[in-house]
């Protein structure tokens, strides 16, 4: 398996960046299903609110507030 760059990088990353559902299951060691019921929860931040003017359909989640939930995970 081949980690993207987004992993690879991630502590170099600033924490205005954002990052794929995908870089989170391997960050947590957690299936989608589990991260999203976090989501539900609170316990997990949400993805960042979409452009409206964007036309893609892809979350992402901000790379500071992941950081915090991976601390507080711990």
């Amino acid at each position: 398996m081949t980690l993207s760059i987004s992993i690879q990088n991630f502590d170099s990353l600033p924490d205005s960046a954002n990052v794929r559902m995908a870089d989170l299951l391997v960050l947590f060691a957690m299936s989608e299903s589990s991260i999203r019921r976090r989501i539900k929860a609170g316990t997990f931040p949400e993805a960042n609110p979409k452009d409206e003017n964007s036309a893609t359909r892809i979350a992402a989640y901000n790379v500071g507030k992941v950081r915090q939930a991976l601390t507080s995970s711990r």
